[in-house]
């Protein structure tokens, strides 16, 4: 349910996800770590090959009183291969800045 609020949420802010690449991990109650890939950065990047570069971008999302909110500016950019996109992996690149968002808040 919250995936879809959140992926709803990105639309409205004007994002077009490539083929709906996009994923959450729970950070806590109430925030969530988001990352996707805009088609704009495949036409950008003008990616053809699957070992081309490609960034995805990620977030943090929050539900205050049942509405998601995500920061319009954006946290990071993770460049990986197309071909991770593609194969809809969530990457290993993320674990580490998982780990320190969930420190982060816990602190």
């Amino acid at each position: 349910m919250i995936e879809k609020q959140i992926l709803e949420k990105l639309k409205e802010n004007g994002e077009v996800i490539h083929n709906d690449y996009f994923g959450t991990v729970q950070l806590s109650e109430d925030r969530y770590f988001v990352y996707w890939v805009p088609q704009g950065y495949i036409d950008e990047f003008n990616v053809q090959a699957d070992d081309d570069t490609v960034k995805v971008v990620v977030n943090v999302a929050t539900r205050q009183d049942g509405e998601v909110k995500i920061p319009e500016s954006v946290l990071d950019y993770v460049p990986t291969a197309y071909k991770n996109v593609k194969d809809r992996k969530r990457l290993p690149e993320f674990d580490d800045l998982i780990a320190n968002l969930k420190e982060e808040k816990q602190g």
